[in-house]
């Protein structure tokens, strides 16, 4: 119990100091969020700082106060740090081969995936269905500030709770 009430307070700590920070972005839409990431080539769950721009995000993720990421997404390539790759290559490797381009850039934007296949607007948000026989079976649901994404087929949960917005 005592382990849990001080994991509670290192979490409200940690909040508390990104959230003063993500006032300092340059006139960026920023935001500070959860992030779980679990798919069979990459898993972590930490806070990240996220930059939010017309044509690309930036993700800046954090472990224990100290930055250990950085991706840069737009529609067409995610960059990792300085090295970049095309989207495609991207879901090749981290997500599914089978998901267009723009799919990563389009979760962590919160809008929706497939050009809308499946889309139900629901109260607060939308949700989308979307299969393909032996490819993939996804749950796609961005509710308030909360995006959730699960691919049961291919075993990938991708879930962003924002926790305050900046600017």
């Amino acid at each position: 119990m005592q382990k849990k009430y001080r994991l509670s307070i290192a979490w409200l700590i940690l909040s508390l100091l990104l959230g003063a920070c993500s006032s300092l972005s340059n006139g960026k839409n920023v935001a500070t969020a959860y992030i779980l990431w679990k798919s069979p080539s990459l898993k972590f769950a930490d806070q990240a700082f996220i930059y939010d721009e017309n044509d690309s995000v930036v993700m800046e993720i954090y472990s224990s106060a100290a930055a250990i990421g950085k991706l840069k997404i737009t529609p067409q390539k995610v960059c990792k740090s300085l090295l970049c790759q095309s989207a495609s290559s991207f879901n090749e490797e981290f997500l599914c081969a089978y998901y267009p381009p723009n799919t990563l850039f389009s979760i962590v934007k919160g809008r929706e995936i497939f050009a809308g296949m499946g889309k139900k607007s629901v109260e607060g948000g939308f949700v989308q269905k979307v299969t393909l026989e032996s490819k993939y079976d996804i749950e796609y649901r961005v509710l308030n500030s909360e995006v959730n994404f699960r691919d049961k087929m291919n075993d990938i949960t991708i879930k962003i709770e924002k926790m305050d917005r900046a600017r």
